[in-house]
């Protein structure tokens, strides 16, 4: 017989490589398009843009996660 149950493990690591994909991705993808046409993007640094897209990325993921482990009784 086993018993099932669920634990809450942290997923911070899960959460920082995220915000570091999307952080990259942004400040690349905005550079470039800066560097093809200056006037289309706002005056905000790239930096900043980059923080706030990888800020919204990870708002709604949870700080923890729910793990369901299975367990035999004997």
């Amino acid at each position: 017989m086993s018993v099932m149950s669920i634990e809450h493990i942290d997923n911070q690591e899960e959460r920082q490589d995220i915000w570091r994909r999307v952080y990259a991705h942004v400040f690349s993808a905005a550079f470039m398009q800066r560097l093809s046409d200056p006037s289309s993007l706002s005056a905000q640094p790239l930096d900043e843009l980059a923080q706030e897209a990888a800020d919204l990325a990870i708002a709604n993921i949870p700080t923890t996660k729910a793990v369901t482990l299975a367990r035999s009784i004997v």
